[in-house]
C-alpha cells in the first residue's frame, strides 16, 4: 500500500511538471512557426522580425515610440546569449518578461535599454506582478497577487498597444487558460502575452460576469439584501414609489382594474384573474381584442411597480434576497428604467378613449410642431427690427438739433458715456 500511494504520487507529481513543460513547448513552438515557419528555434532575423513587429505595435500618442529594441540589447536579459546558436526556449521564456514591459511602458522601456537596465527593469516589473511576494503558491497555480498584477499589465498595454484586429477580443482569463489555466508558470503567461502582440490579436482587461453582481452587494456589505436595502436600490436607480403612495392609489386602481377583471372573469370562468390576466388573454385572441390588448399592454409597459409588487411578481421572499433572486429581478428593472414608468409617476387610467384622445392629440403636435416656435421666432425679430429703426430716427433727430450747441453737446455725451461704460462692463 505504501508503494503503491507513493508511486501514485510520483505520477502525479510527473504529470503536472509534464503538462507545465508541455504548455510552455507549445507556445514556444507557436511563436517559431509565427516568425520563422520551418525552423526549430528563434534565429536572429527571426528575433529582428520580433522585435520589429513588438515596436510597430505600440503607439505613443498616435505616433511610433521610437526603434529601441535589438539583437545587440539582448545581452542585457541573456549574458549567455549566442547568435549562432539562436534563442532556444528557456532563454525565449526568460526574455518574455522584458518584451511584455515593453508593450506596457513603451518609453520608459526604451530608456532602460539605452541605460544598460533592461535587466533591472524587467526584474522590477516582476516584483510588481508578484505583488513583493516570491513565494509561489501550490501546483504552479496563478494567486490572486499575481492575477491583479497582470490585470494591471493589461490596463497598461491598453494605453500603447495597437492591436492589428478587433474582432475578437482576448481577456486575461482567455490568456491564462490558453496558458494552460490553474497549472501554468508566469512566464508561460508573459510568452502567450507575447504570441498574441506579435499577432496583433486583440487584448483588453475585461471583468468577470460576477463583477456587475459583485458591485451591486458591495454597497450593502452582505450577499443578501434586505426588503428597506430593495427599496433604498429602487430609489437609487429613481425606480418604484412609496408604499403609502402605492396605498393612497389602491382603491382607484382596483375599480379601474375591476371592469377587466369581470370581463375575464366572465369568459374563463376564472373569478380571481387580475388585470395582468387579461393582458395574457388578449395575446392569446386575435380579430376583435386586438384593440383590447393594445390598451392592456401600454398599461403594464407603462406601470410603476413597488419593490413589494415585484417581490409578488417574481413569488420571492420580502425578508431577503439572495443573490440568484436578484439576478431574477433584473430583467424587470431594466424594464421599469426604459419603459418610464416610474419617472413621473401618476395613477390615470388608459382606456380605449383616452388613447384614442391622446393618439389624436399626438397627430396634432405631429400636423403642427413648429408653429408656437415661429411665433415667437418672427415676433421677436420684428420687435428688434423697430427698436432699430427707433433708435436710428432718434439719431436723425439728435442732428437737427445739432444748431443748439447745449443739447447737441449733451446728446453727444451721453452717448459717448454710454458707449464707454458699455465697453468697460464688457471688459469686466
Amino acid at each position: 500500500m505504501e508503494t503503491g500511494g507513493v508511486l501514485f504520487l510520483c505520477v502525479t507529481c510527473l504529470s503536472l511538471f509534464t503538462g507545465a513543460r508541455g504548455g510552455k513547448k507549445d507556445i514556444y513552438a507557436r511563436i517559431v512557426d509565427l516568425v520563422s515557419p520551418g525552423e526549430e528555434f528563434l534565429t536572429e532575423d527571426a528575433l529582428l522580425s520580433v522585435f520589429e513587429r513588438l515596436q510597430n505595435r505600440v503607439q505613443c500618442s498616435g505616433v511610433s515610440c521610437g526603434k529601441c529594441l535589438s539583437v545587440e540589447h539582448l545581452h542585457q536579459l541573456l549574458s549567455n546569449y549566442s547568435s549562432s546558436q539562436g534563442l532556444q526556449m528557456e532563454d525565449f521564456f526568460t526574455m518574455a518578461p522584458g518584451c511584455c514591459l515593453f508593450l506596457s511602458a513603451p518609453l520608459e522601456t526604451c530608456g532602460a535599454v539605452q541605460e544598460g537596465r533592461w535587466v533591472e527593469e524587467t526584474h522590477h516589473f516582476i516584483q510588481m506582478i508578484l505583488g513583493h511576494d516570491n513565494t509561489t503558491s501550490s501546483h504552479n497555480e496563478i494567486s490572486a497577487t499575481e492575477y491583479e498584477g497582470l490585470e494591471q499589465l493589461f490596463d497598461e498595454m491598453e494605453k500603447y498597444y495597437q492591436p492589428v484586429t478587433h474582432e475578437t477580443c482576448l481577456s486575461l482569463k482567455d490568456i491564462l487558460e490558453e496558458s494552460g489555466d490553474h497549472h501554468l508558470e508566469l512566464d508561460a503567461v508573459f510568452a502567450n502575452i507575447l504570441y498574441h502582440a506579435l499577432r496583433g490579436d486583440c487584448m483588453r482587461s475585461l471583468p468577470e460576469q460576477e463583477f456587475f453582481l459583485d458591485y451591486i452587494f458591495s454597497h450593502f456589505a452582505s450577499d443578501n439584501l434586505t426588503l428597506h436595502d430593495f427599496e433604498e436600490l429602487l430609489k437609487t436607480l429613481n425606480l418604484g414609489r412609496d408604499e403609502h403612495d402605492h396605498d393612497d392609489a389602491h382603491i382607484d386602481d382596483e375599480s379601474h382594474r375591476s371592469g377587466p377583471t369581470r370581463i375575464q372573469s366572465h369568459q374563463d370562468d376564472h373569478h380571481n384573474n387580475s388585470s395582468w390576466d387579461t393582458v395574457r388573454y388578449s395575446n392569446v385572441c386575435s380579430g376583435h381584442h386586438e384593440k383590447s390588448m393594445h390598451a392592456a399592454e401600454i398599461k403594464s409597459y407603462g406601470m410603476c411597480f413597488s419593490a413589494e409588487d415585484l417581490l409578488r411578481i417574481y413569488q420571492l421572499n420580502s425578508s431577503l434576497l439572495t443573490r440568484d433572486q436578484f439576478t431574477q429581478l433584473s430583467p424587470a428593472l431594466i424594464q421599469q428604467i426604459l419603459s418610464g414608468g416610474c419617472s413621473e409617476i401618476t395613477f390615470t387610467h388608459m382606456t380605449p378613449e383616452s388613447l384614442s384622445t391622446a393618439e389624436t392629440e399626438q397627430g396634432d403636435l405631429e400636423k403642427f410642431p413648429n408653429t408656437v416656435t415661429d411665433y415667437f421666432r418672427y415676433g421677436y425679430a420684428t420687435l428688434a427690427n423697430i427698436i432699430v429703426c427707433l433708435m436710428a430716427m432718434f439719431g436723425i433727430v439728435v442732428l437737427l438739433f445739432s444748431r443748439c450747441t447745449q443739447v447737441f453737446q449733451m446728446c453727444i455725451q451721453f452717448c459717448i458715456s454710454l458707449a464707454v461704460g458699455s465697453l468697460t462692463g464688457d471688459a469686466l
